[in-house]
């Protein structure tokens, strides 16, 4: 019997003498682990994490995106961030900070409390994801790493979305939307040699 470990096991784990092995190092089998975790005194349940799978993990993104860039000619950058909704776990959290440093792997935050653990475990090359309803300390909690040089992203999905936040983010949204609008129309005037009159969007 193979437990059907071709389809789900992704070449991380392998049956040998009718035993699940893990595909790394010494090749533990999983009754193996849990004999010795036994035999310390410990009843489940019990979660196993290998953290070469969360390394392997993040390896795999990061070469995918590298590929995709040299196959279709992008020169932008990539930068992914692990949502803490799926495991706030400060054990595996800081396990994963420290295998995705070299990646320069951020974290994103949906709620105040995640955002703060974000702020506690995340890279300092890294970038801090901020999603969720941004009400006034939403916000400030969402600049707050920028403060000390920590990328932070505020990202809006529609027009509703602006139109729920706070009116912090309105303006910082704003003067950031008219120094664009100012650098465009500078771009086309030293371009075409004309005029251009600098429109200010609304936000309300």
């Amino acid at each position: 019997m193979d437990y059907g470990i071709k389809t789900w096991g992704n070449d991380n784990f392998f049956i040998e003498d009718g035993k699940v092995k893990v595909n790394t190092g010494c090749e533990p089998s999983l009754i193996e682990i849990i004999q010795e975790i036994r035999r310390d005194g410990i009843r489940g349940p019990i979660l196993l994490r290998f953290p070469h799978l969360i390394q392997k993990q993040i390896r795999m993104i990061y070469k995918s995106f590298a590929d995709a860039k040299k196959e279709f000619g992008y020169e932008g950058n990539f930068s992914a961030v692990y949502p803490l909704k799926v495991n706030q776990f400060p054990n595996f959290v800081k396990n994963l900070v420290t295998l995705g440093q070299k990646y320069h792997y951020g974290l994103e935050a949906g709620s105040k409390a995640e955002l703060i653990l974000a702020m506690a475990y995340n890279n300092p090359d890294a970038p801090i994801t901020v999603n969720g309803f941004k009400d006034n300390e939403m916000i400030s909690l969402g600049l707050l790493p920028q403060r000390w040089g920590i990328i932070s992203r505020l990202p809006l999905k529609d027009s509703m979305s602006l139109r729920a936040s706070s009116p912090l983010l309105k303006i910082v949204l704003g003067v950031c939307l008219i120094l664009v609008y100012a650098f465009v129309c500078t771009a086309l005037a030293l371009v075409f040699g004309r005029k251009v009159v600098v429109l200010t969007p609304s936000l309300g």
